[in-house]
């Protein structure tokens, strides 16, 4: 519902919006960061979004949620 509301909110304001959503086990298991990290540069992904991209592979990390309760960081 939280997801549906983010995005109703950006198309009611017109505001650009990029929602990445990865399995984590997957994603560690069928990517190889550096051919990733080459297609970024090479379709133009610019500096600041790779280095975010870029941190969810050095340090990937989960902070979890519940009844608007925050629990401390979870390294994945």
């Amino acid at each position: 519902i939280r997801l549906l509301h983010i995005l109703n909110t950006a198309q009611k304001n017109h505001d650009p919006l990029l929602i990445i959503s990865m399995d984590s086990n997957k994603t560690f298991d069928r990517i190889e960061p550096n051919f990733l990290f080459r297609a970024m540069e090479a379709m133009a992904f610019g500096e600041k979004f790779t280095r975010y991209v870029r941190t969810l592979f050095n340090a990937p990390r989960a902070n979890i949620i519940t009844n608007d309760v925050r629990c401390k960081v979870l390294p994945l």
